[in-house]
């Protein structure tokens, strides 16, 4: 239902622009050949396609979502975040990009620590503290590090 919601919105947005708004490529076929570089996991391709969609209809949410999922995937993860504030920008109640951030900040939280816990003298009340953080962060968030697709957000929409 979303999807259809944001297409609908695409289609607003290039009738009320007029005349000026139609130069450029078809942003629906842009949309679709992003979604298919996503749907493979060519995360490079599906960025460089959403970067143009966002660039074409800067009003589109979704392509500011989906840019932040494809950057999360190749774990930019600061880029990540930018767009995903950017896709709440023009949607704040796109709850999904909410969700992944929460996410990815979970995950910076863990890296944090796991380098403390390295960093800390082994016997000192910081590296104690830590690695209580760390396990509870670990039993709460079932992550797995090293993965090459880094976190999986939420990619529906």
């Amino acid at each position: 239902m979303k999807g259809m919601q944001a297409a609908i919105l695409l289609f607003a947005l290039l009738a009320a622009g007029g005349c000026a708004s139609t130069a450029g490529p078809d942003p629906f076929a842009m949309r679709a050949e992003a979604d298919s570089a996503y749907r493979r996991g060519d995360w490079m391709a599906a960025e460089q396609g959403y970067r143009a969609l966002a660039e074409r209809v800067p009003e589109d949410a979704y392509a500011f979502f989906r840019l932040g999922n494809t950057l999360a995937r190749q774990h930019r993860f600061n880029d990540a975040l930018a767009a995903w504030r950017e896709a709440l920008v023009r949607d704040p109640g796109l709850g999904k990009a909410y969700s992944n951030m929460s996410a990815l900040y979970l995950l910076q939280a863990r890296l944090a620590l796991e380098e403390a816990v390295r960093r800390l003298p082994a016997d000192s009340a910081a590296a104690v503290q830590a690695r209580k953080r760390l396990d509870a962060l670990r039993r709460l968030t079932r992550m797995r590090l090293g993965q090459k697709t880094g976190p999986r957000p939420h990619s529906r929409d």
